[in-house]
């Protein structure tokens, strides 16, 4: 399941359908038909991976996001505000496209086993587990590097977060409220919103640190 901005999609389980809903103002929760993998959904604009490997994309994608190239994918990650996506392609390349501003689309050599798209930067995992991220610098360290292996990784807009092999976080880059401070712990899993992240610890509790403006750090009783 991927949450938009306005709209909603997940690939149901069984039947490897595609399902969305919310605000449809161009297309983009009118799924095609057909069986997928998994769905990436963004501002105006939905990704989804066929189990063929083949993107489709619908909506209104910024940049010709939603005219992915015709190539066969492992894995797939739209930005969230539509700007530019990228995946990781059979062979293990990563190939992006859409906007290209700060080099986001400038694509290191050699094989990765996931990407995830920032604002300003993106970052891969090799398969030996070392981070790989390119893009805009913003003098702020977000780019890494980053010692030792890493088992996941979120991009926000000034700061990156990593689990890392012992399971502890690491965040870098700058951050206004506080997001590339992390917390202690050791955790299975991270993601980056605008100016908050959560994470879930090995325990299954979730800790959520940064700006809590409109409560988006209150985790409810029963999970923190």
């Amino acid at each position: 399941m991927s949450a938009g901005e306005y709209h909603t999609c997940g690939v149901v389980k069984k039947s490897r359908k595609l399902r969305c809903w919310g605000r449809n103002d161009y297309g983009e929760t009118d799924a095609p038909k057909g069986k997928f993998k998994s769905v990436s959904a963004a501002y105006f604009v939905t990704c989804a991976l066929r189990k063929t490997g083949n993107v489709a994309c619908f909506g209104y994608g910024y940049y010709g996001v939603d005219d992915p190239p015709s190539r066969k994918f492992k894995s797939i990650h739209a930005h969230p505000y539509g700007e530019h996506a990228c995946g990781v392609l059979l062979s293990g390349k990563a190939l992006c496209w859409g906007d290209n501003d700060y080099g986001k689309g400038n694509e290191p050599g050699g094989k990765f086993k996931s990407v995830q798209t920032g604002s300003y930067h993106v970052c891969g995992i090799r398969p030996n587990g070392r981070l790989k991220c390119w893009g805009y610098d913003g003098g702020y360290g977000e780019l890494g590097p980053v010692a030792g292996k890493v088992r996941a990784v979120s991009i926000g807009y000034y700061v990156s977060c990593v689990v890392k092999q012992n399971r502890k976080l690491d965040c870098f880059g700058n951050d206004t409220y506080g997001v590339d401070r992390e917390p202690k712990g050791k955790y299975k899993s991270v993601s980056l919103g605008e100016e908050h992240a959560c994470a879930v610890r090995t325990n299954n509790r979730v800790r959520c640190w940064g700006d809590n403006g409109a409560g988006e750090t209150d985790v409810p009783p029963g999970l923190r």
